[in-house]
């Protein structure tokens, strides 16, 4: 049974429906005013987290709100913040990788280290020069694996750029058998504290090593020039240097003393224009005009006395020959030019000396073999007598030769030594003048008649044999000639002494030097020069001494030393 419909009043039924309308109504409006709190509040949210100020109702009603469209603006700008998040990651990761390659690429080894030590990112060079070790370092302390010790912690440039939090450096750092330039560079957070250290190694191994040879060779080199500096200067020969165009480059003091310059004001000079010394601007314009003069002798006059020098001209060795410079150098030659012209005397005595011996023996053997039967035997005799005279005189002079030519080739003199009694010896060399057609009289003074002398005998009786020829030959026929014998602090002095011509001072000091003769003349009395010369030989050769005391016309001295063998025991 279905219920029945009641009818309500007409105005019952308008009433209700307008109380209906009027909550649906206020329900929407609810909706309406709830939606737009909620749509304004998430744009403003995202308007907020965009970084724009939020909007409020008087700037922007709520229906213009819907009209604005702001979601739809925040949605564009999320679409354009997220493109440009996209670029930008982009243009993040092609700078990653053009710093990973600058990184990798990069000559240094290059660590990052945080502040404590620990590795957080290494290029490969780090493990070529500092780890020698495979395997990932990431995490490792950097003290673990490149200072490895307490003396490589000394100098830590991690240490020094957390204590300044400035860039820092350190060279010469050692690890793994190399040598570093270290530099740190410090990463900074927003407040100024380090948060990163990047360390670049910068190995200098070969350049110390090349450090090091360019080292060795400039010592050499300031050595070398120290050494030339030395040769230079205690050298006795002049030295002058000049470049390509002639000017003076270098002078050693001889060469200023000998010239009368001084490097200091002549330096860079034309050595012509400053040059006043005829004989030697004479060679030098030789040298310059190219003729083919090697060696000039010229003299100088040095503390009043003439010397003679050698000018020699060379070049130096250059691929360009108007770039070459020349040395010029002078050499005191004046005791070479003496001794030739002593050999030259000698040559011309010897041959002399030679050919009046031998013309004597020639003539006297022509006589003897010419001669008829009856020629008387004085005769025959006094030919004999006058050729064995001249036959020993050729014989002394060839010894004498023969002597000097043996001490000038090195050989020396050898000595059998032995215990000899002096005044026998003084005695032996006498009597071979006892025949002498002189008419000296050899008188001979013994101080200790046992003395002995530890000697060559041969040796002995030759110094004295020629010390007692000079005598007999430099003084009057029949004057006295007397010999001493005394010993004195383990030495044996043997003195000659004459009464004949005598000699000056410098004669006497020049008369043990080879070839040497005070007066070599034609008219001089015969001689070669040697036989003094071969008497200080063999007496230094014992280890003595000789010396001459002389007069002009009062006679001459020469005292001989020999060492003591002791005493000779009489018979």
């Amino acid at each position: 049974m279905q219920p029945t419909k009641r009818s309500l009043p007409p105005k019952e039924t308008e009433s209700g429906e307008l109380a209906r309308l009027a909550a649906e109504n206020a329900e929407l409006r609810r909706n309406n005013r709830d939606a737009f709190d909620y749509i304004r509040a998430k744009t403003n949210q995202l308007l907020n987290t965009m970084g724009t100020r939020s909007l409020p109702p008087e700037e922007l009603a709520d229906w213009s709100l819907l009209e604005f469209d702001p979601i739809g603006i925040v949605a564009q700008s999320f679409q354009h913040v997220l493109e440009n998040i996209r670029e930008t990651n982009e243009r993040l990761q092609l700078a990653h990788q053009e710093v990973q390659a600058v990184f990798e690429a990069v000559g240094a080894a290059v660590l990052v280290l945080d502040p404590q030590m620990r590795i957080i990112a290494y290029n490969d060079r780090v493990r070529t020069l500092l780890l020698n070790a495979e395997g990932d370092m990431t995490g490792v302390l950097c003290q673990e694996v490149v200072c490895r010790s307490k003396a490589g912690m000394q100098d830590c440039v991690h240490s020094k750029v957390l204590a300044s939090g400035r860039p820092e450096a350190s060279a010469d750092f050692y690890t793994n058998g190399r040598f570093f330039d270290v530099i740190g560079q410090p990463i900074l957070d927003p407040q100024g504290r380090v948060t990163r250290v990047v360390l670049a190694y910068n190995d200098v191994t070969e350049h110390k090593r090349s450090q090091s040879d360019l080292l060795v060779a400039l010592d050499a080199v300031r050595r070398a020039k120290e050494q030339i500096d030395t040769l230079l200067r205690t050298m006795s020969d002049g030295l002058v240097a000049t470049d390509g165009k002639r000017r003076i480059v270098l002078m050693n003091q001889a060469a200023e003393e000998l010239l009368g310059l001084c490097l200091h004001e002549s330096l860079g000079r034309p050595l012509l224009d400053v040059i006043r010394h005829a004989g030697l601007r004479a060679h030098l314009e030789a040298v310059a005009r190219g003729e083919a003069q090697v060696l000039t002798d010229m003299e100088f006059v040095i503390d009043g006395q003439k010397k003679v020098f050698q000018a020699r001209t060379t070049a130096f060795s250059s691929t360009v020959a108007s770039d070459q410079g020349r040395i010029t150098l002078l050499h005191d030659v004046t005791r070479a030019r003496d001794i030739e012209r002593v050999k030259d005397e000698f040559l011309s005595t010897a041959a002399h000396q030679l050919r009046t011996p031998l013309t004597s023996v020639i003539g006297y053997s022509d006589l003897l073999i010419e001669a008829d039967d009856d020629i008387g035997d004085d005769a025959r005799l006094e030919y004999l007598r006058q050729i064995h005279a001249k036959a020993e005189q050729l014989s002394e002079i060839v010894s004498n030769l023969l002597d000097i030519s043996r001490i000038e080739a090195g050989e020396g003199v050898t000595l059998t030594c032995q215990a000899h009694s002096a005044a026998l010896l003084c005695r032996d060399a006498i009597a071979g003048f006892r025949y002498s057609l002189s008419g000296h009289r050899i008188d001979l003074t013994v101080e200790d008649d046992d003395m002995s002398i530890r000697v060559d005998h041969f040796a002995v009786l030759q110094v004295l044999e020629n010390l007692l020829s000079n005598a007999m030959k430099y003084s009057p026929p029949g004057s006295p000639v007397v010999v001493s014998l005394r010993g004195d602090n383990g030495m044996c002095h043997i003195s000659v002494c004459d009464q004949g011509i005598g000699m000056t001072e410098e004669q006497a000091a020049q008369a043990f030097d080879k070839f040497y003769r005070a007066d070599a003349s034609n008219t001089a009395i015969a001689g070669t020069g040697l036989g003094l010369t071969i008497v200080r030989h063999l007496v230094e050769a014992h280890g003595g001494r000789v010396s001459i005391d002389s007069r002009v016309g009062e006679g001459t001295a020469v005292h001989c030393t020999f060492p003591l063998a002791g005493r000779v025991q009489s018979p």
